[in-house]
């Protein structure tokens, strides 16, 4: 029984996967993918292509842009090769090494997606590449056959002594390393905190920038790379002791940015040298090499390639991002602080005007990333007022955390994350809500505050009070139009017509009087409104609490309603002109001391 069992072991063991890209019809974005399995069990193979991607969280149906399949051994005769599904292909009989060829084509250069092209190869891996089910567990091997000998191969799949071929130990390593092939341009340094190791961090840079436009941007990612670290007091053991932005920047690439484990997949539409505009994503992605993809939400974890993957976490995982993404390039000397300061009004805004941020929780829209994290559809949806982003909303439950901590425990929301990487990023322990809510009980010493933080910030929808908070940093937040008449801004002008141009915002006068997408104001107590104009006229002679009857068409039917005027909701942070010297003081130590150089 034990001889069965090493032998079950062994065969498991040399069971392996090796692909074949090439591209001989690259100026027509087709690439020629071969997969070869060998020492495969004596059973019915299914290859399929995924539906999803580490860091996106919608289906996408990657599977569309795969054809010409077909099966064979390995003297090369065919095999049956049945279509299952759109995207799944089965192989009932083989004698246990396979090859399964397909054509790729591959025309969209950005996080998710893939590009074929005859300047080079951009290939995100659940776009790009067929898998095995069964044997997620079988290392790997990927072999470029490139059409110009000084193209390199830019990833962070492990190198071998052929410059064009690479490994992974099995499918999710695989699947989260991107990979760039062309005429790269690299510009790489040491980079060490404290008694660490050094280890390389490089830029694969894409682009047609000058080299004097890449140097002057490397040098602002090194300052963002040192603050990334200062935050947690470490930086993770990066595979093969590098870390690689790989960075697509030319006017043919779409805005995107995507994290992976020791690797960000860039993309941003630049011309020439203007590339700087790039920081706040290349900040954003950096941060994630701590937040996500090792302090990780356990509904992540096992990353499903086959449905959508929905998680309680991207509030923290993305939200907590966005918002040291930014900080960073204040604590940097990047950005400047009146620019964060107008970035921050913006979140409070969302967070507690925003149908979305106001009435549901920032879990509830974490959970809806399935169902927006760029997935589309032609129905049309109520996302105005059942979701606002995780990123913003997240963002600004980061700040009103950090903002606490700050002026009520003598702490801060880097303490914060640093006791997150000790407990769940360094022995990559996936964490619950329940461990993040112990976390902040630990670092305040405050069972109680943390329980009540989740239960009305996180789990619920209580409003924060932030006018008080932003009050410790030498901040005001007050009303933008206060005392001022206003019922919505979903107006447009079209065609001599004044219209309802978006759905209406729940909570908002035009709302509460039954008004929607579409509509056709005709007049308000009884002033024609053709003109936008008319609409600012008749608002500015009016003030909150005042009622108007309303004219309109809907759907070719003429309808009347009272609509009933408030007050502007938006918020309006400033510096607080009469701010003292110890609020000055809290504001360098949070923000650093080169937010205003």
């Amino acid at each position: 029984m034990l001889l069965v069992c090493l032998l079950q072991l062994f065969v498991a063991q040399a069971q392996q996967l090796d692909y074949v890209v090439s591209m001989p019809n690259a100026a027509h974005h087709e690439a020629n993918i071969e997969l070869t399995v060998t020492h495969a069990p004596a059973q019915p193979l299914t290859f399929r292509m995924s539906r999803s991607s580490p860091g996106r969280y919608a289906t996408h149906e990657f599977g569309k842009n795969v054809y010409n399949v077909f099966a064979s051994n390995e003297k090369g005769q065919p095999l049956p090769c049945i279509k299952t599904d759109a995207d799944v292909y089965v192989v009932e009989k083989h004698n246990g090494t396979v090859t399964l060829n397909y054509t790729l084509f591959a025309n969209h250069a950005d996080g998710t997606y893939a590009s074929v092209d005859p300047t080079g190869l951009h290939l995100n891996m659940p776009a790009s590449f067929m898998w095995v089910k069964g044997l997620e567990q079988a290392p790997i091997s990927i072999r470029f056959v490139l059409p110009d000998s000084n193209w390199t191969v830019a990833t962070q799949l492990h190198p071998t002594k052929d410059r064009y071929t690479f490994t992974a130990p099995h499918l999710q390593y695989f699947m989260d390393a991107p990979t760039k092939a062309g005429a790269i341009r690299y510009r790489s340094w040491q980079q060490s905190i404290g008694n660490q190791p050094a280890q390389t961090i490089r830029i694969a840079f894409d682009t047609d920038a000058s080299d004097a436009a890449i140097d002057a941007f490397t040098t602002s990612v090194k300052k963002i790379v040192t603050e990334a670290g200062a935050v947690f007091g470490a930086y993770p053991r990066f595979d093969n002791g590098t870390y690689t932005f790989l960075a697509s920047m030319h006017p043919w690439a779409q805005g995107d940015g995507m994290e992976h484990r020791n690797s960000t997949m860039i993309s941003m539409p630049t011309r020439g040298d203007n590339i700087q505009f790039a920081l706040g994503t290349f900040s954003h992605e950096f941060f994630h090499a701590w937040n996500v993809e090792r302090i990780r939400p356990a509904t992540l974890e096992p990353f499903n390639f086959e449905k959508s993957n929905m998680s309680d976490g991207l509030w923290l995982a993305e939200g907590f991002t966005q918002y040291y993404g930014e900080l960073l390039e204040v604590r940097s000397g990047l950005m400047q602080e009146k620019d964060w300061l107008q970035s921050m009004n913006s979140l409070i805004n969302t967070k507690q005007n925003r149908p979305g941020g106001k009435y549901h929780s920032v879990i509830q829209n974490s959970e809806y990333a399935v169902f927006t994290d760029a997935g589309t559809a032609i129905d049309k949806t109520n996302f105005n007022n059942t979701f606002s982003s995780y990123y913003v909303t997240g963002a600004a439950t980061a700040l009103a955390l950090d903002l606490t901590l700050r002026s009520r425990f003598n702490t801060s929301l880097d303490a914060y994350m640093q006791l997150l990487w000790q407990t769940h990023g360094q022995p990559e322990k996936p964490y619950s809500m329940a461990d993040l809510e112990k976390a902040l009980a630990t670092l305040t010493k405050d069972a109680t505050f943390a329980q009540q933080f989740f239960a009305q910030y996180v789990a619920g929808t209580k409003l924060v009070d932030y006018a008080s908070l932003v009050k410790a940093a030498g901040w005001q937040l007050q009303l933008k139009e206060s005392g001022k008449a206003w019922a919505g801004n979903q107006l447009r002008e079209q065609e001599g017509k004044l219209l309802i141009a978006s759905p209406t915002l729940r909570g908002t006068p035009l709302y509460d009087a039954g008004l929607d997408a579409g509509d056709e104001l005709i007049s308000a107590d009884d002033v024609p409104m053709k003109q936008m104009s008319h609409w600012v006229q008749l608002l500015q002679s009016k003030k909150p609490g005042d009622s108007l009857t309303m004219h309109y068409r809907h759907r070719g039917r003429d309808m009347h309603t009272t609509l009933v005027l408030a007050e502007n909701p938006e918020w309006q942070l400033s510096e607080n002109p009469t701010a003292n010297a110890a609020s000055k003081t809290f504001r360098s130590e949070w923000l650093g001391s080169k937010a205003n150089q």
